[in-house]
């Protein structure tokens, strides 16, 4: 399935905060998020930053689901 077959899937399943957090540059992931229909984005991330962002999100009570990952 493609990214933006599954963020429509995903708002179908009442699923409304999806976040895109990502290491590339800000240019590249705002047009992957745009491409996507992703309208909360966050570039240049290092991995550790990536498990901040979402340790902060569950403290503040979300349910986080991660999905992605390295291509080879």
């Amino acid at each position: 399935m493609e990214v933006p077959g599954l963020v429509k899937l995903l708002k179908d399943f009442g699923i409304n905060k999806i976040q895109m957090l990502t290491g590339d540059d800000f240019a590249v992931a705002a047009h992957v998020a745009q491409l996507s229909g992703i309208k909360e984005f966050y570039a240049e991330l290092f991995p550790d930053d990536k498990l901040a962002h979402i340790q902060r999100l569950q403290k503040s009570g979300y349910k986080v689901a991660v999905i992605g990952g390295r291509h080879k």
